[in-house]
């Protein structure tokens, strides 16, 4: 798996073997319009090591990030 940072997918690229990696994650990461608003979701990579990585962010739909880690989850079992 590759994590890059930066606009565009321009900067630096991390690479993760699918056996570095343990888990993936959702979580709020912004609210709108305070506790009633609309929350955004992030994407966090977990490394058997436990040091996480963020690997997404602002996601509005949590259907789609719940999705997106499920995927990336089968993705790294399978790769094992």
């Amino acid at each position: 798996m590759r994590l890059t940072r930066g606009l565009l997918g321009i900067g630096p690229t991390r690479t993760f073997a699918c056996g570095d990696l343990q888990d993936v994650t959702t979580k709020i990461v912004m609210q709108t319009g305070g506790s009633s608003g609309i929350p955004y979701y992030g994407l966090t990579l977990v490394d058997a090591y436990g040091e996480t990585f963020e690997a997404a962010r602002y996601i509005k739909d949590k259907r789609e990030a719940v999705w997106l880690a499920a995927e990336m989850k089968r993705l790294i079992a399978a790769g094992r």
